[in-house]
């Protein structure tokens, strides 16, 4: 069920990330992705500095911090296509998924 929005609002209620190994490959999928005109986002960053000045955060959560530094977000919206969630798709399973050693 989707929720009424109010006049010239948008509200995207299917926001999926993809967690990754390591911060470079997700940027690694992101440019991969650009490449082929496919947008993504990595807005979950600025949860850790939006969390320091509005709510006093000092760093207490490094896993959090971790995970949201490595998140990608893929286009992923309710009028999507079939044909564009099939592109998107092949073009993340045939990404820059590298074994980066980090040992």
């Amino acid at each position: 069920m989707l929720c009424r929005e109010r006049p010239r609002a948008y509200y995207n209620r299917f926001i999926y990330p993809i967690i990754f190994p390591w911060t470079e490959q997700r940027d690694m999928m992101a440019a991969h992705l650009q490449s082929y005109g496919i947008g993504t986002s990595r807005h979950y960053e600025e949860v850790i500095t939006g969390a320091a000045e509005h709510y006093g955060y000092e760093g207490d959560c490094p896993m959090a911090e971790r995970k949201l530094r490595r998140a990608l977000i893929i286009p992923s919206y309710y009028t999507l296509k079939p044909k564009d969630i099939k592109r998107i798709a092949q073009f993340i399973n045939e990404g820059p998924l590298v074994n980066m050693d980090k040992g």
